[in-house]
């Protein structure tokens, strides 16, 4: 009877103790299975949602339909390929990386627009006329895409995503500061 009961308290012991490793082990396993899945799909480790998904989500306020839905799928795939393949010849080197890098940590602190934003770091980081043609060349593929994608939608679905109907708003006259010197006038305040 004692060598039962021993047993059986042994056993208790053991499924106790490898029930949570097992269970681990299983969400280890599954978030492994996730991350594969993600890089199938072409994405780089902790890229985000693809093409399509960023689209889908970009244009939920125009209630898409299901063959909208698929059609978007559709030219995302295509789209999202061909700009791969633009980009890697776009690549830029370890140096151009950290001038860009330091470029826009300087436009930035500057507090200068969009815009100047951009030019600063063209003018930081020297590409080559293949890097700029390649980068030309992704460039036209998603706009592309985006043309191909806003011409699936009906007006009212385009409505719908621009708001209550009508066109963005552009600044008066006297409200075109830039962002920094707003935030400074807040912080004044």
């Amino acid at each position: 009877m004692k060598s039962l009961l021993r047993s059986l308290t042994l056993l208790a012991i053991v499924v106790a103790v490898a029930s949570p490793l097992s269970a681990d082990d299983a969400k280890k396993a599954a978030a492994k299975e996730k991350k594969a899945a993600g890089n199938k799909q072409g994405q780089k480790k902790g890229a985000g949602p693809d093409l399509a998904a960023r689209t889908l989500k970009q244009f939920e306020k125009a209630s898409l339909t299901e063959e909208q839905v698929g059609k978007i799928k559709d030219l995302a795939k295509v789209a999202q390929e061909k700009s791969a393949e633009a980009r890697k010849k776009a690549r830029l080197s370890k140096e151009q990386q950290e001038a860009r890098t330091a470029a826009m940590k300087k436009a930035k602190e500057e507090g200068k627009t969009k815009k100047d934003l951009q030019d600063a770091i063209n003018a930081a980081v020297e590409l080559s006329a293949d890097q700029k043609a390649a980068m030309d060349e992704a460039r036209a593929i998603q706009t592309s895409f985006q043309k191909e994608v806003r011409g699936l939608l009906t007006d009212e679905q385009r409505k719908a995503i621009r708001g209550k109907g009508g066109a963005k708003k552009k600044p008066a006259e006297g409200d075109k500061k830039k962002p920094a010197e707003k935030k400074k006038k807040k912080a004044a305040e």
